[in-house]
């Protein structure tokens, strides 16, 4: 599918969650692909409604796709971790609110010429991502 999409092929929202079930298939290449079509579907149709299943919400569907292509982060392989992060990094219209509860309350920290990156427990108490000037960056990360 992905192979038809970037040959101009039109894909389908319907396929979303199909592609959301492959992300928990036993080959890594399926994952990782189903990575770039969660992707691909959150940036064709970002206001498309998606149901929760386990409630009755829904949510849109590049805020979905944003929490599905998160969690796969921890994934066991780490060409889908790569991946996921790579796609977390292109992801727009995801809406600010859903971003702060995704972050579950920890703050990335750079420092260094190298830009050595530090997950950290946030001192909002989980209120989101805070960002912190950089000067801070270098004396918090030494503490």
């Amino acid at each position: 599918m992905l192979q038809l999409h970037e040959r101009g092929m039109k894909i389908q929202h319907t396929i979303y969650n199909q592609a959301c079930r492959l992300l928990c298939d036993d080959y890594e290449q399926v994952r990782s692909a189903a990575v770039q079509m969660v992707w691909v579907l959150s940036q064709l149709y970002p206001e498309s409604i998606v149901p929760i299943p386990s409630s009755n919400e829904q949510v849109r569907l590049v805020d979905n796709s944003f929490g599905k292509i998160s969690h796969m982060i921890s994934d066991g392989s780490w060409v889908v971790r790569v991946q996921a992060t790579k796609t977390l990094g292109n992801m727009l219209q995801v809406s600010p609110h859903f971003l702060e509860q995704t972050s579950g309350g920890y703050v990335l920290l750079m420092s260094g010429p190298k830009s050595s990156i530090r997950l950290v427990s946030s001192p909002r108490g989980g209120n989101g991502l805070m960002m912190l000037p950089r000067r801070r960056w270098t004396r918090q990360l030494s503490t």
